[in-house]
């Protein structure tokens, strides 16, 4: 079912914010706490690093829909996008901990 839902969220278009909530709802929350957290979120971060963030959560939500584990999944996406931005990943990668931790402490504040 988890991984019908994310093949459907990789091939629909979504609306802003709409891939850190399936990365969320990959972690096992709801749709609703989702939302929340995504609402958050976006109160926490820069539009830049939102943007970054969303474009990597796609990628990874793609990876995931293929079967590749968290960490793969994540690294990938990473790569991914920072290729595509002509950043390096590491300094990508560096730049978005803060992020994936406001991410994570939004989904805590939400349930």
């Amino acid at each position: 079912m988890k991984r019908a839902l994310l093949a459907l969220l990789a091939l629909t278009p979504l609306p802003a914010f709409a891939d850190n909530i399936a990365i969320c709802m990959d972690a096992g929350k709801s749709e609703e706490i989702c939302a929340c957290a995504a609402e958050a979120l976006a109160k926490e971060t820069t539009a830049e690093d939102l943007a970054q963030y969303d474009a990597i959560s796609a990628v990874f939500v793609e990876q995931r829909a293929e079967g590749l584990g968290w960490v793969e999944a994540w690294d990938k996406a990473v790569t991914t996008v920072a290729g595509e931005t002509g950043m390096n990943a590491s300094t990508l990668q560096t730049a978005m901990n803060p992020v994936g931790t406001a991410h994570r402490k939004a989904m805590k504040g939400c349930e």
